[in-house]
């Protein structure tokens, strides 16, 4: 019968694996701090400085607004309160002229009215 097994052979040579190299494992490189040259510590200054003057000019400004917006308002108040003044003092004024109240002064008085005394002017 045909079989697919074929005999094996026992000396026949086996073949011997090759010996692989020994890798040796590579030290793992600690991360070392690198010093900063002159010129990068000048730099780190200069914009520092740079930041907290940026920051205090803000700061100053904002102040000065508000500084500003406070004296506006104040000076809002007082022309409010003016305006209110001089619109009783108009009122005060509209009232002691009123034409009745001067026509009962005058009869209190015993003043009387001269039509020929009156002038009207006109534009």
């Amino acid at each position: 019968m045909d079989s697919t097994a074929r005999n094996f052979d026992a000396t026949a040579p086996q073949l011997q694996p090759k010996p692989r190299p020994r890798v040796q494992p590579q030290p793992v490189a600690r991360p070392q701090r690198v010093p900063f040259s002159m010129v990068e510590r000048a730099l780190t200054a200069c914009i520092a400085v740079a930041a907290v003057g940026f920051a205090l000019l803000i700061l100053s400004t904002q102040f000065s607004v508000a500084a500003t917006t406070r004296t506006y308002q104040n000076l809002q108040n007082k022309i409010a309160s003016a305006t209110d003044r001089v619109t009783n003092y108009q009122q005060s004024v509209g009232e002691l002229t009123a034409s009745g109240r001067l026509a009962a002064f005058a009869q209190q008085h015993g003043l009387t009215v001269n039509d020929s005394n009156i002038k009207q002017v006109t534009k």
